[in-house]
């Protein structure tokens, strides 16, 4: 059995996370002869197991303990299998190989040119082509251009700057272009890392597709109707084995598939990316989309903002990667771009100015926390009032899909999020009296008006993790989910609606309030943060990235529930994860 194996037999659920670091290292080391490095590299090891629990893939060494790992592994060099040491970082083999096969993957797409490139006429035939589509500013233009020019395209930016809309064009391009070359369509899969933002984006696509069809601007209707319409997890995609964790494609096995989109890309996790771009071959396109600046992966490893810093001193990364920076839908006189633009630069006082009672800004404002719960269940009577009205409906029989979508646009208007899951003003506390407030239950486990979350991924009943339903059945027999296709029309807005039994329901929870993490790929009309006061153990989850993300889910309001000293400390704590990804 191998020592990750061994780690896993143990079921002492009881463990806490310091004694699981100290276990590792204790396994390894105890298969070691007793030296004077054994100590060392116990502590090591420990030390490695947090870090990757952080979220990094290796620690910096010291001079002085870069040659006593050195010494070590000569005295037991059984652990080169395990550890590698590359200049002044330290890693489990897995990371460092995980990194080296990105970059290697990276690196053949980046330097492998595009069938749709462009020579400097034909490039200024696009250009006059692009001007005539609606929103094209020079900005996009650009992006456009040079995500025509090879195989790998980074497109960053944040909320509403239009990173899918510059997608679809790409899109539209890349039909044209492998159509002309092959007088056939290609192969596209629209991909995200969680169910949720996987719906997300198929709806922001099926969107900006249907507008395009109704005014063409002089593109062909064949091309434009050859966009996709579906989309589906990278893990699904990817068929990963839940046990295993491993890919279907293995021992050089490869998809066929000619243009992959990955949107929200930020969140995934270095062994996602790595079966992700060893599953692609050379002529794949692979377009990333996602905004760094929001919470990493919940797993080791921060992908997309490693290559985004990577891009400003690797030469062949470089023209890969481009941001957008004007957002359509924050405005400079809006106080929810402006907080957002506040918390990224890192500037405490910028960010107290916007929230402050007498600023310019009305969409913004912070409060004391200890108004939070009443504020959180009162930001809920139009989704109350909506149930009222639907429970009318069900009486009289006359519930349509019309009627369910004005219940899932109430419960859009608005959301709570903690950073936290425990605790009076964490996740569950909070779920938990606004469940009361709101009256809604009867007493009853599952009642109509009930929303829940998906917390584990179901391919058969095509449900998954972050995916939010609401029990609409007043013998909460049933909760129904929006439907996984669009209606036949095309139209993603008048999709009907799937009712899936309570007794075959995967894991899920109440969502009246969210984590931050669990909010990414959404956005609701108005929304609010709590921040109670933390405990030592609480601390490391107030980062920059938790404030940002949380804010940039609001499209008109957003309320901050914490003190000054937690606003603080979460605009200054820029998460910082180690990596060795682009250093060799």
């Amino acid at each position: 059995m191998s020592i990750f194996a061994s780690i896993q037999k143990s079921d002492d659920s009881s463990r806490s996370s310091d004694c699981v670091h100290s276990y590792f290292a204790d396994v390894i080391t105890s298969k070691l002869s007793q030296s004077e490095h054994t100590d060392f590299l116990n502590g090591m090891l420990i030390k490695l197991s947090e870090e990757a629990a952080k979220g990094s893939s290796c620690i910096v060494l010291s001079e002085d303990q870069r040659k006593t790992t050195i010494e070590a592994l000569e005295v037991s060099p059984w652990l080169n299998s395990l550890l590698c040491l590359k200049g002044d970082r330290l890693q489990l083999k897995k990371y460092f190989q995980a990194e080296q096969d990105i970059e290697a993957a990276l690196k053949t797409l980046a330097l492998t040119c595009s069938e749709s490139t462009q020579n400097k006429s034909d490039e200024a035939v696009l250009v006059s082509r692009l001007q005539q589509l609606e929103h094209m500013d020079d900005d996009g233009q650009r992006v456009i251009l040079n995500a025509l020019k090879s195989n790998l395209s980074i497109i960053t930016g944040g909320p509403g700057t239009g990173k899918t809309t510059i997608v679809v064009r790409v899109l539209a391009l890349l039909i044209e272009s492998h159509r002309a070359a092959h007088d056939s369509l290609p192969t596209i899969e629209v991909l995200a890392p969680t169910g949720k933002a996987a719906a997300r984006v198929k709806e922001s696509v099926v969107s900006q597709k249907q507008a395009w069809l109704k005014d063409l601007r002089g593109f062909d209707r064949r091309i434009i109707e050859a966009i996709p319409e579906h989309s589906q997890t990278v893990q699904k995609f990817l068929a990963i084995n839940p046990t295993t964790r491993k890919s279907r494609f293995k021992d050089s096995k490869t998809a066929n598939v000619d243009i992959v989109i990955v949107d929200e890309a930020s969140m995934l996790d270095v062994f996602l990316v790595q079966q992700l771009v060893s599953a692609l071959k050379p002529t794949t396109r692979l377009i990333f989309l996602g905004d760094p600046y929001q919470l990493a992966s919940v797993e080791a490893g921060n992908v997309l903002a490693q290559i985004t810093q990577a891009s400003e001193h690797v030469e062949w990364l470089k023209p890969c990667c481009e941001r957008l920076i004007k957002s359509h839908r924050f405005t400079d006189d809006s106080g929810i771009g402006q907080l957002a633009y506040a918390a990224n630069d890192g500037e405490v006082n910028r960010a107290l100015a916007c929230l402050a009672s007498d600023s310019e800004f009305d969409d913004v404002s912070i409060h004391e926390v200890d108004q939070a719960r009443e504020e959180a269940a009162f930001g809920y009577q139009t989704y109350q009032q909506a149930i009222i009205d639907f429970k009318k409906q069900v009486k009289a029989n006359s519930v349509t899909d019309e009627a369910i979508k004005k219940v899932f646009d109430a419960f859009d208007q608005w959301q709570v999020f903690s950073p936290f899951r425990v605790g009076t003003l964490g996740v569950k506390g909070l779920n938990e009296f606004i469940e009361n407030e709101l009256k809604l239950s009867d007493g009853k486990d599952w009642y109509l008006g009930k929303p829940v979350m998906i917390q584990t991924n179901d391919h058969a009943l095509k449900l998954y993790n972050g995916d939010i339903g609401i029990c609409l059945d007043p013998n909460g027999e049933t909760v129904t989910f929006p439907g996984a296709e669009t209606s036949d029309s095309g139209d993603a807005s008048k999709a009907s609606y799937r009712h899936i039994s309570t007794r075959i329901l995967p894991d899920n929870d109440l969502v009246f309030a969210m984590t931050v993490h669990k909010s990414q790929g959404s956005e609701y009309k108005a929304c609010m943060l709590v921040v109670p006061e933390p405990n030592e153990n609480q601390k490391n989850l107030l980062t920059r990235e938790i404030l940002y993300t949380a804010i940039t889910r609001a499209k008109k309001e957003f309320r901050l529930f914490c003190r000054e000293k937690e606003l603080a400390l979460m605009v200054e704590t820029k998460t910082e994860r180690e990596s060795g990804l682009f250093l060799s």
